[in-house]
């Protein structure tokens, strides 16, 4: 069953674009109000499901975009469009290596020493050797000749 994750598109962009280019696997949409909320909400019906799907405008939790939310989700979860999920992803991942570094007294190797002068710096990105240019060079120099 190929059915695209649509609740989590915002819905004046990439959702309705998405409705009316008639993709193969939506038989059809009509869009309505939902009677729960008075919100407006999509009937959309796969080709692949036994039922209809009800897609019900809500705001994003974070940048206060609409966004399409399957309706029947739980509405406690926070409501989040892709972006915005996607930088949570982000956030969460780094609290929670870190998190797991200070709970297991785990020691990052934040300063090392440069290959030329032996100075401690903080590398930039993991493949830095040396603390500057001048030293790279100088390296560079010393083991050409």
């Amino acid at each position: 069953m190929n059915v695209p994750i649509l609740h989590l598109l915002k819905w004046n962009d990439e959702f309705i674009k998405y409705l009316n280019t008639f993709p193969k696997e939506i038989e059809f949409s009509e869009n309505c109000k939902d009677l729960e909320t008075g919100r407006p909400a999509v009937k959309v019906k796969f080709r692949d499901l036994d039922f209809l799907t009800y897609y019900v405008m809500y705001w994003c939790d974070c940048c206060k975009y609409g966004i399409a939310w399957r309706r029947g989700f739980d509405e406690r979860q926070l409501k989040r469009c892709m972006p915005c999920r996607r930088k949570a992803e982000i956030i969460s991942n780094r609290k929670s290596s870190k998190t797991y570094r200070d709970k297991n007294k785990i020691k990052t190797n934040l300063e090392i020493p440069c290959q030329q002068c032996n100075q401690l710096f903080i590398p930039i990105r993991s493949t830095k050797k040396f603390c500057s240019v001048n030293c790279r060079v100088t390296s560079y120099r010393e083991n050409q000749y």
